[in-house]
């Protein structure tokens, strides 16, 4: 069983596990080291790609978008990798690592400032989706 902030060691990666309830209720997410020609990056991967339907799903989505953001800034993660292709560009970002020469840049690892925009995003979404569902059930 896995528990949360454990780490796995794989090879010579370590893999630490984040709970982040909300998608589903054992969902995590991931924050590992990437590595491009010699230099290492800290990669996240959210686990939780897509929000429930009821609200109060929704409402631990979000805490742990903040949870996990935390443990991305403590392990300064510059790499953000999709759990699932068909979102977030994720097919066109790995035909450009595929085909790109040396000179380009890698469309994953996109810097601190990337992993917070990426956060902000993620935090938009959802509470555009939980005062959405609150207005329409007469809650706030």
């Amino acid at each position: 069983m896995i528990k949360d902030g454990q780490k796995i060691e794989l090879g010579d990666t370590i893999v630490t596990i984040v709970e982040t309830p909300g998608h589903t209720p054992g969902c995590v997410s991931l924050i590992f080291s990437v590595k491009e020609n010699e230099t290492n990056y800290n990669a996240v991967l959210w686990g939780g790609t897509g929000a429930p339907s009821d609200l109060e799903g929704k409402l631990y989505y979000r805490k742990s978008i903040d949870y996990f953001e935390k443990y991305a800034h403590i392990e300064h993660a510059t790499v953000e990798i999709t759990a699932h292709l068909f979102c977030e560009n994720g097919y066109s970002k790995l035909e450009t690592v595929r085909n790109r020469k040396d000179n380009e840049t890698n469309p994953f690892l996109i810097g601190e400032d990337g992993i917070k925009n990426y956060f902000d995003n993620l935090r938009k979404q959802i509470d555009y989706m939980i005062e959405k569902q609150k207005n329409k059930s007469g809650e706030n």
